[in-house]
């Protein structure tokens, strides 16, 4: 959240344009600015998993946060990817990103401005393993067989870490 106002927050959404956060969506309910100052609900700083709403070339993006997992972040981590590499996150029929999820027990909600959200996992070694392969997808996007090798280095790693036991 870059700014507040009277009625709205304004948030980088990694575009060209700023994001309108009406606060009605902050508040969960009809808002009043006269008797609480939105101010006294949310800061510059605060971190949102919002979804555009309405969008066209006239005014900034309308932003929403009703929907699966949106709202205010508390907890977890935030990493940044090149958006282009977000489709190769996610994989045909979300393969990549149900392995990511199953191999890292880390919930991994990525969003189409190259942002993902990484949280409740249970340790910080799971969620280092979790970026780790994150970041090797992004940086190696084009090699044949990258979901296997994905799966591979999640289990090598598990097993490094002593997070499981090696087979064999």
């Amino acid at each position: 959240m870059e700014e507040v106002g009277i009625t709205s927050a304004i948030l980088d959404i990694r575009a060209p344009y700023k994001g309108i956060l009406p606060a009605s969506e902050i508040a969960g309910k009809q808002y009043n600015p006269a008797q609480e100052p939105l101010i006294n609900l949310v800061s510059p700083g605060d971190i949102y998993l919002a979804k555009v709403e309405r969008f066209d070339l006239t005014r900034d993006p309308l932003l929403t946060l009703k929907g699966k997992d949106l709202g205010r972040i508390v907890d977890g981590i935030l990493i940044e990817i090149v958006p282009t590499r977000i489709p190769r996150i996610v994989g045909k029929k979300k393969s990549m990103l149900d392995m990511l999820i199953k191999e890292t027990q880390c919930q991994v909600v990525p969003a189409a401005n190259g942002r993902i959200l990484i949280r409740g996992c249970p340790s910080s070694d799971h969620e280092a393993i979790a970026i780790n392969a994150i970041k090797i997808i992004e940086n190696t996007p084009y090699i044949q067989g990258l979901t296997e090798k994905i799966r591979e280095y999640l289990v090598i790693e598990k097993v490094r870490r002593g997070l499981v036991r090696g087979e064999g």
